[in-house]
């Protein structure tokens, strides 16, 4: 179970976005930890860390998460420290921990009002806007990860990672939102006209995981281009925009 949303979504809606992450952390890992589960995956998030450009796994503690970032990050903390707390007393070291960076493809929320950068961008260029207004001046620069990528990162994890010990799954590599706007825009059938909105909040001008620990770890490297991935989400959501559409709905209401 997995809570995600968008910029103004961790800025404006806190409660709606704070409550179920922690609610999710608790109950679930409570849960696992009362059946004796032998192999947990806790799942973390860049949003952890506090603002600094290369996050690696070490430095989350130095400080307290982005502002824009805040709820949501304190509440994956929380999980850590809970998987921390079950160990200490009661010996319980099923618990492998992953931080991932901004995850994108099929099955994503594609939803405008509430998607992360990727899949908003698809959905509304692929719904027809031209010219269509971004936030920001492009230049905010994220670590994207293809959702293929990101779960055989998480399978390694389960299988191959120590108890208790983080470990970033992310490319290692930062893209600019210009950059992705861009690619995006040149692969969808309406190739539009992109125009910037500097008024309006990005978050973090720059955050990108360090990913040594997984490669010297759990040998693991994504190999998904960014372009190869959009290329791959467009498609899907070309195939799928009705069930995208449903799924918005659940999601949301």
């Amino acid at each position: 179970m997995a809570v995600k949303g968008s910029t103004q979504i961790g800025t404006s809606r806190v409660a709606s976005a704070y409550v179920p992450f922690l609610q999710c952390n608790t109950n679930m890992m409570e849960a696992a930890f009362r059946q004796g589960v032998s192999r947990y995956l806790f799942v973390g998030s860049i949003g952890e860390y506090p603002a600094i450009p290369v996050r690696h796994e070490d430095n989350m503690w130095d400080g307290p998460p982005q502002a824009n970032d805040r709820f949501m990050g304190i509440a994956k903390r929380a999980g850590e420290t809970q998987a921390e707390a079950y160990a200490e007393e009661h010996g319980w070291d099923a618990v492998r921990i992953v931080r991932l960076s901004n995850v994108y493809g099929p099955y994503d929320d594609f939803d405008p009002r509430t998607a992360q950068v990727v899949p908003a961008l698809i959905s509304r260029m692929v719904g027809g806007e031209n010219p269509i207004t971004v936030a920001g001046d492009g230049s905010a620069v994220r670590d994207l990860i293809y959702s293929e990528d990101a779960a055989e990162g998480m399978i390694r994890a389960i299988e191959d990672a120590p108890p208790g010990l983080p470990i970033n799954i992310g490319s290692g590599n930062g893209y600019a939102i210009k950059e992705v706007a861009e690619a995006i825009a040149s692969l969808v059938p309406s190739s539009p006209e992109i125009q910037w909105d500097p008024t309006r909040p990005t978050g973090d001008k720059k955050r990108i995981l360090a990913t040594e620990r997984a490669k010297e770890v759990l040998g693991f490297e994504a190999r998904t281009s960014l372009r190869e991935g959009i290329r791959k989400t467009i498609e899907w959501y070309l195939d799928n925009s009705d069930l995208a559409q449903r799924r918005g709905k659940e999601l949301h209401g």
